[in-house]
């Protein structure tokens, strides 16, 4: 699957470098959950796979590409989300979005052509089945049905192997 993902994506980037519009051209790769455990997918270091609220299960790598307006060395790690590809693509096209509704994506560009570190703290929602999460502020709170809470900090325990929710329910 990976071979035939990397040779389609290279066929269309092919075809956009043929009509001279790469410069021109607004990429994004990501994926939309965690490698499964049931084809032996792997996402070590962190614990979860496809379907769960772990880390492992919704932390994928999202990559830009624009080379008019981006440059190629920003890296980060700040938190963002598919539901940041509507907004941005509506601002790089002129639409306004209509107003009759609250979007939960953001406009990625803005920070990103600063060049400079970029700091979206925000707070993101999941929900899979009867299983939710929320992440705000480096902490990820988890509930499960019938389950004591699961709260991690992400910043010192990254691979969520530490429930601090019994030393640290105020957060």
């Amino acid at each position: 699957m990976v071979y035939r993902m990397d040779h389609s994506i290279g066929r269309v980037i092919q075809a956009i470098e043929n009509i001279g519009q790469t410069e021109n051209t607004l990429f994004f790769f990501t994926n939309d959950n965690g490698g499964a455990k049931s084809n032996g997918a792997s996402n070590n270091p962190l614990r979860g796979a496809k379907g769960t609220l772990l880390d492992g299960g919704i932390k994928v790598p999202f990559i830009m590409s624009w080379k008019k307006r981006l440059n190629s060395k920003t890296i980060s790690d700040k938190i963002v989300s598919t539901l940041d590809i509507v907004p941005t693509v509506a601002n790089v096209s002129g639409i306004v979005l209509p107003l009759d509704r609250q979007y939960d994506g953001i406009n990625l560009l803005k920070d990103m052509e600063k060049e400079e570190t970029m700091h979206f703290e925000r707070t993101l929602y999941w929900r899979v089945n009867w299983a939710s999460a929320i992440r705000h502020n480096g902490h990820k709170l988890i509930r499960l049905p019938n389950q004591e809470l699961w709260l991690f900090d992400l910043r010192n325990d990254p691979t969520e192997t530490t429930n601090i929710y019994s030393t640290s329910p105020a957060i």
